[in-house]
């Protein structure tokens, strides 16, 4: 065993770019990683819950989700949650997955 693959429960409430400390404590999960010499891999999609949240309106602000022919963010679902993509192919989208990844790689300090 090489690493261990996690498809989303590491999240909380499965929303993108969150870790349950509370389910995966930093130090323990740091410990066991590094006591079989593992990796953690996390499958991250990129998408943003549509609900109020910095992660959402850093996002609509900068422009980062796919839009539909008429020019609106594109509305997905997700977990029977409303979702909009993250554009990565644009700029804007680029960059704001690239800050997210960040956040989320210094709060989970297993990255």
């Amino acid at each position: 065993l090489e690493s261990i693959w996690d498809e989303g429960s590491y999240q909380v409430n499965f929303e993108s770019f969150s870790v349950n400390t509370e389910k995966y404590p930093k130090k323990q999960l740091q410990n066991l990683l590094a006591l079989f010499d593992l990796r953690f891999v996390a499958s991250i999609q990129p998408i943003i819950s549509l609900k109020e949240s910095q992660q959402y309106f850093e996002g609509v602000r900068a422009g980062a989700f796919i839009k539909n022919a008429k020019g609106n963010f594109l509305i997905g679902q997700v977990r029977d949650k409303p979702v909009h993509f993250i554009d990565l192919q644009g700029p804007a989208g680029a960059i704001y997955w690239t800050k997210l990844i960040a956040n989320l790689t210094n709060q989970s300090e297993i990255g």
